[in-house]
């Protein structure tokens, strides 16, 4: 994969909002308000920026959610903590991070086939929504 750049206004840190990316979908800001800051590139463009890198609790799992919903997967892990990413790879965002180890990479890619291949089946929700309403008490 080519190496991601970062916009210049993130701060330093493993979050990162690749440059030139934001669509302005709006989500890091809705998903993790504290986290995110909005900048006017010079050519008039809106785009995102981590302007905070998380600390606590709460805002680790506030940029994972970031992460999971923005829709151009503009956000990105360049960290090395094993468990962020392994929880990005388990949740189909391997392509988040930054470098995987071999491993990783090789498991982020079955993850994400597998994905793609349930999306495939036109009844794959349907299913999955049949079951949750059977396992529901009644």
């Amino acid at each position: 994969m080519d190496e991601a750049k970062p916009h210049p206004s993130n701060i330093p840190g493993d979050y990162f909002v690749e440059d030139g990316c934001c669509m302005m979908c709006e989500v890091p800001l809705t998903a993790a308000p504290g986290l995110f800051g909005v900048v006017r590139d010079p050519p008039g463009y809106l785009h995102c920026f981590v302007k905070k890198q998380p600390e606590t609790a709460d805002e680790h799992e506030r940029m994972f959610l970031a992460i999971r919903r923005a829709e151009a997967g503009c956000i990105r892990y360049r960290g090395r903590e094993r468990a962020t990413q392994l929880r990005l790879v388990e949740a189909g965002e391997g392509p988040a991070c930054v470098d995987l180890p071999a491993e990783l990479q090789r498991r982020s890619d079955e993850v994400i086939a597998s994905l793609e291949q349930q999306s495939r089946r036109p009844q794959a929700l349907w299913e999955r929504l049949m079951r949750l309403w059977r396992s529901e008490p009644g």
